[in-house]
């Protein structure tokens, strides 16, 4: 294996192991601003909000490190289609969806709407129309040094120094 290909091994390690630490600390910033605003028991009951299967939470991934030119390359990303629409149960009972909604699938626009508080006051006003901005302070992480500190940590354990 030549220098070069060692070098890119330890990379895909160390970014893979960074996108890790970020995706816990997204899960983190929902937890605190999306499922624990209002009444946190209304998210956690139920079985169709078992284990993340379903959730906002449950729809967020991570990609497998790859080298594209000369850069490796993790990524975290939303997959709508991921989120539970209907309760298995009963096919009544939307989940991320909405018989008041049209289409119904409401699904690819639940991000946007929490985010920017944008759920309208059908249902009254309360936490729920309020903004739940989890997004932008995950954003800021990769600007205000979280980011090059994990780098920093992850790059030690090779002993490679990160500037």
């Amino acid at each position: 294996m030549t220098t070069e290909q060692e070098l890119v091994k330890i990379f895909k390690i160390v970014v893979k192991a960074v996108a890790e630490d970020m995706y816990d600390l997204l899960m983190d910033l929902m937890d605190k601003i999306v499922y624990d605003a209002g009444d946190p028991q209304r998210y956690m009951t139920g079985a169709r909000f078992g284990a993340d299967g379903g959730t906002l939470r449950g729809s967020f991934f991570i990609t497998e490190p790859e080298q594209i030119g000369r850069m490796i390359e993790a990524k975290i990303y939303h997959d709508p289609d991921s989120l539970q629409e209907r309760d298995d149960d009963n096919i009544y009972d939307f989940v991320h969806g909405s018989n008041y909604w049209t289409p119904h699938d409401f699904r690819p626009y639940l991000m946007t709407t929490l985010i920017k508080g944008l759920g309208g006051s059908f249902f009254g006003d309360g936490w729920w129309t309020e903004a739940r901005d989890f997004w932008t302070p995950f954003e800021e992480m990769s600007k205000d040094g979280t980011m090059d500190a994990l780098f920093r940590k992850h790059f030690a354990k090779f002993g490679i120094t990160y500037i």
